[in-house]
C-alpha cells in the first residue's frame, strides 16, 4: 500500500487539502493558493506538478501561462478546466435536473377542457383546467 505524504507539521497532505475545502471558503482558498503559489520557486512548483495527475499537470499549466494576447481571437481557447472539474460541474446539473423532474413528478396532472357551459355564438372559446384524479 502506497504511503501518504505528509506536510512538514506532520498532517497528511490529502487529509489536510480536505480540512481546508471544509474550513474555508472558496475566495479563501484562492487567496491561500496565491500566497503560496508566489512563495515558491520555479523548481519547487516543478517539484509540485510533478505530484499531479496529468490532466491536473496540464489544467494548472494552461491556467498559469495565459494566452498570447497577440494570437488572432479564433485560435485563443475557453478557460481551461480538469476532466474531474468537469464531472463535478455535470454531476451537479444533473443532480438539479433530477430534483426538477422529481419535483415535477409529484404535481398534479391537469387536463384543459373546453367548457360546455361557455358557448357563446361567434365568441370566444372558454377551456376550464379539470385536474385528473390519481
Amino acid at each position: 500500500m502506497a504511503e501518504t505524504q505528509k506536510t512538514p507539521s506532520g498532517h497528511e497532505t490529502l487529509q489536510l487539502g480536505q480540512r481546508f475545502l471544509t474550513a474555508l471558503t472558496h475566495n479563501e482558498i484562492a487567496t491561500l493558493l496565491d500566497v503560496l503559489i508566489g512563495a515558491l520557486s520555479p523548481d519547487m512548483f516543478e517539484h509540485v506538478l510533478d505530484q499531479l495527475q496529468p490532466d491536473t499537470r496540464q489544467t494548472v499549466q494552461t491556467i498559469l501561462v495565459p494566452p498570447d494576447p497577440s494570437d488572432p481571437p479564433q485560435e485563443q481557447q475557453a478557460p481551461s478546466v480538469s476532466l474531474a472539474k468537469l464531472e463535478q460541474t455535470w454531476a451537479a446539473l444533473w443532480q438539479e435536473w433530477d430534483h426538477i423532474v422529481a419535483e415535477a413528478a409529484q404535481e398534479r396532472p391537469i387536463r384543459y377542457t373546453k367548457s360546455p357551459k361557455a358557448e357563446f355564438p361567434g365568441g370566444p372559446e372558454l377551456w376550464v383546467d379539470y385536474p385528473l384524479s390519481s
